[in-house]
């Protein structure tokens, strides 16, 4: 990986603080830089000064040699000693001599100022003007010392005169040009103090504005990059909790697709609820077929089997009631929910999730947890899930169970069906079960139709639909065989267990007549054993047969066949077979 890519793998954050480290270090480079550069400038400055000071010394000597040649040529005039005279007068020239060694080198060192031309000019015209004076005036000196001459009469001289003056003046100009070069060094020095002064400031104004400019742009940038960084990973989660939403309603929706029953179904929803709330108790209360009592289809808890909601009904159920999420911070609130106060574990907070089955709201989710932890988005979102999920698939299952109930039933009765009937006598068949089918017929049901109408007739198939359940065995079959014919088969049964099966039904039903709802109507039965033929069908018609010797015998009898085409005659046994004639 190389550092182009490295670096745009960096965090919005960091490379905005790398951004701002590298201005940082950009500026503090320029101002070291800046301040190196101004100390340069300043050098300089010292550096030509010290240039002209060269320059200025030889102008001081000059100056002082000229002081001192005024002063010796003023010394000789009073010298009472000739002697001394000509040795303070050589001297003199000596100087003169030791002057002019000075310009020369001033000349060499001269850093050529505006104004120095004129100064220079001027004191060689003086310098020459001097020399064309002293050498006649240190002639006519000596001989006037020879001729002991009066000094006084030597500063009268107008030659003497003039020259003095012109020493002065010779003086003077090298004093012009000491100022020069001292105003000019001063001036220089300065300018570079006061030029470097005000660099090092306007750097320091404009590093100090850059500085806070770009820390206040860098600042800006990181809270905008760290904000779009936390914007970045919120997104991330939320689609990762997404992701794992959608995860968890693929996988709950692929194993409730697979459950045939409810009771498989309230399996897989308990599972993903405990994946969904690891180490909270939940639990799922769906409404009973009469929808009037809630029960405990599952629970989480499989020690205490909590929550333990203790609500009874749908109607008394608040989040079934309105059909919306309820969520119970504390059970001590004013406004918690009246099945949550008082439990036995203290006070709690609660989630309620309604659950919608086929439309109606017919079950709830219920969980439990500690008070003052909220409970986060993520798992509000998780129970809405589980709950749809749960509820539509039990929908289906219910759905499907009354399609096949009704495929298996008769509409009107709700017995058995032909087909349904023949299914369950091939399975006894399979197992090898003994069996005994007992065909009934209402007596006389022509007549009841044509009495009291279809609606009276329609009345007394349900009534008897009802006789029937209510007084056969768990085990045993009944089927509505057509019109109002009925046939019941018991397995593992004897014909002789199988008439006091039968003659309770007609007992049973003489008593549930005497309500007066439905005309008083009777039933004959016929009874056949699976020993006494191969197949179902064949058991059926020797039932079918027998049924017809009962209708015959004057209805409102039970039959048991013998094997034939004929039947014994009521009140006897199977022990007791006698002859088809009897």
């Amino acid at each position: 990986m190389n550092r182009r890519q490295r670096f745009r793998d960096l965090k919005p954050h960091v490379k905005v603080a790398l951004v701002t480290l590298t201005l940082v270090v950009s500026g503090i480079v320029v101002l070291v830089v800046s301040l190196d550069r101004l100390r340069t400038v300043e050098r300089h400055a010292i550096d030509a000064a010290r240039r002209a000071e060269p320059a200025r010394n030889a102008l001081e000597a000059m100056n002082n040699g000229l002081g001192k040649t005024q002063y010796e040529f003023s010394g000789i005039l009073v010298e009472p000693d000739p002697v001394a005279r000509v040795l303070a007068l050589e001297e003199t020239r000596r100087q003169l001599s030791q002057n002019e060694q000075d310009w020369r080198r001033f000349q060499e060192l001269s850093l050529n100022l505006p104004g120095e031309e004129d100064l220079v000019r001027r004191y060689e015209e003086l310098n020459e003007h001097q020399t064309l004076l002293a050498g006649p005036v240190g002639l006519g000196l000596i001989a006037g010392m020879l001729e002991n001459r009066d000094p006084g009469e030597l500063f009268r001289d107008p030659t003497f005169v003039d020259l003095r003056k012109t020493q002065r003046e010779a003086q003077q100009t090298i004093q012009d040009l000491q100022h020069l070069y001292d105003d000019r060094v001063v001036q220089e020095l300065t300018l570079a103090a006061d030029s470097a002064e005000r660099g090092k400031q306007t750097v320091l104004i404009l590093y100090g504005s850059v500085m806070v400019v770009s820390s206040a742009i860098a600042l800006m940038a990181f809270r905008s990059a760290r904000d779009k960084e936390r914007e970045a990973a919120a997104e991330a989660a939320r689609r990762a909790r997404e992701a794992r939403r959608n995860e968890l309603e693929a996988r709950l929706y692929r194993a409730l697709e697979m459950a045939s029953s409810e009771d498989a179904a309230f399996k897989l929803v308990g599972q993903a609820l405990a994946e969904a709330l690891p180490g909270q108790p939940a639990e799922l209360l769906v409404a009973d077929s009469s929808v009037a009592h809630f029960r405990q289809v599952l629970s989480t808890d499989l020690v205490d089997h909590g929550p333990g909601c203790p609500v009874v009904a749908p109607t008394d159920c608040p989040a079934a009631l309105r059909g919306n999420t309820l969520v119970f911070t504390s059970s001590d609130d004013l406004d918690a929910c009246p099945y949550l106060r008082e439990r036995p574990t203290g006070p709690l907070a609660a989630v309620c999730q309604p659950v919608a089955i086929a439309g109606k709201t017919l079950g709830v989710v219920h969980t439990t947890f500690e008070p003052g932890q909220p409970p986060g988005e993520e798992m509000l979102a998780d129970l809405e899930l589980i709950a749809r999920r749960s509820g539509e698939r039990i929908g289906v299952l219910r759905a499907f169970a009354q399609t096949q109930l009704e495929a298996k039933s008769d509409p009107l009765t709700g017995l058995m069906n032909r087909r349904s009937l023949e299914n369950a006598v091939r399975r006894l068949a399979q197992d090898g079960t003994p069996y005994v089918v007992a065909f009934g017929d209402l007596d006389h049901f022509k007549q009841l139709n044509d009495t009291y109408g279809h609606e009276a007739g329609d009345r007394a198939l349900r009534l008897f639909a009802k006789v029937l359940r209510d007084s056969i065995r768990p085990n045993d079959f009944a089927c509505r065989y057509g019109g109002e014919e009925f046939v019941l088969v018991l397995p593992d049964c004897t014909p002789d267990e199988a008439r006091a099966v039968v003659e309770r039904v007609r007992s049973s039903l003489a008593t549930a007549l005497l309500g007066g709802r439905v005309p008083s109507f009777t039933v004959s039965f016929g009874l056949a054993s699976s020993q006494q033929a191969e197949r179902f069908e064949g058991v059926v018609a020797l039932a079918d047969s027998a049924l017809l010797q009962a209708k015959a015998a004057g209805r409102d009898r039970v039959v048991i066949s013998s094997g034939r085409t004929r039947a014994l005659p009521p009140g006897v046994s199977a022990s007791e077979l006698a002859t088809p004639n009897q």
